[in-house]
């Protein structure tokens, strides 16, 4: 392998979250060591929280029934499914819970209008956590 694709080759590399890379040329052997993804968890919110929003309610809220990531949006950069101010109907969806690589999504249990919303996008939520406020 002349020097120049070398040069290439450990640029694109470094570009990833490798550790470890072994290559080998008249055999094709290539091998990479990935470091692990790092995850950090926002603190979740305490039960005192909850049941303060719950006594406080205006409306109905609509709770998480996993626990997972939420999503306000089915893409990183669109639009969220709603919004405060927006009116919804029974059976719209809301957001999107990922929870073990499964994207689930979650719907309205009523009809009106949102109010509040509690979480922002890619927070992590607990089962029963309030996510909206629907007056």
């Amino acid at each position: 392998m002349k020097v120049d694709n070398i040069y290439k080759l450990i640029e694109e590399v470094s570009k990833l979250n490798v550790v470890s890379f072994e290559y080998e040329e008249e055999g094709s052997k290539i091998s990479m060591k990935f470091e692990p993804k790092t995850v950090i968890f926002k603190e979740k919110m305490e039960s005192e929280k909850v049941e303060e929003i719950l006594e406080e309610s205006k409306g109905t809220i609509i709770k998480s029934p996993i626990v997972g990531t939420f999503y306000a949006s089915s893409t990183e950069d669109g639009n969220p499914f709603v919004k405060v101010g927006d009116v919804i109907g029974k059976g719209d969806v809301v957001a999107i819970i990922e929870a073990m690589k499964l994207m689930n999504e979650i719907k309205s249990e009523c009809e009106g209008t949102v109010n509040k919303v509690y979480l922002q996008n890619g927070d992590p939520v607990e089962y029963g956590q309030p996510l909206f406020e629907i007056v």
